[in-house]
């Protein structure tokens, strides 16, 4: 595929809706300068690598929301934000797996 040199103020403002809004906002297709729901960016990502993760037999699953979401959803609902910080460090411990030191 080759290789299209987008605005660079095109990334530097999806980067700056990806920090603020996460999955829950807009993105900006770099191709076609139109919004589109964050939310559909990791679908977006499998289709086009389809061909060789099918070659290579991975098939990954994501949550229904991840830890940014299901944090502010918990401050929404009334959680303490002391509280909600914790779980995510505990949920992050316990679920941490560390890479094999190379030889």
């Amino acid at each position: 595929m080759p290789f299209s040199d987008p605005p660079r103020r095109l990334i530097e403002e999806n980067f700056w809706r990806a920090i603020r809004r996460g999955q829950d906002g807009t993105m900006i297709d770099l191709d076609r300068a139109e919004e589109f729901p964050a939310a559909a960016a990791p679908e977006r990502l499998l289709q086009w690598t389809a061909p060789v993760r099918a070659e290579l037999g991975i098939d990954p699953v994501f949550p229904v929301a991840n830890g940014a979401q299901r944090q502010r959803r918990a401050i929404e609902a009334g959680e303490d934000m002391h509280h909600v910080y914790a779980a995510a460090v505990k949920e992050t411990r316990e679920t941490y797996v560390e890479e094999a030191k190379a030889a």
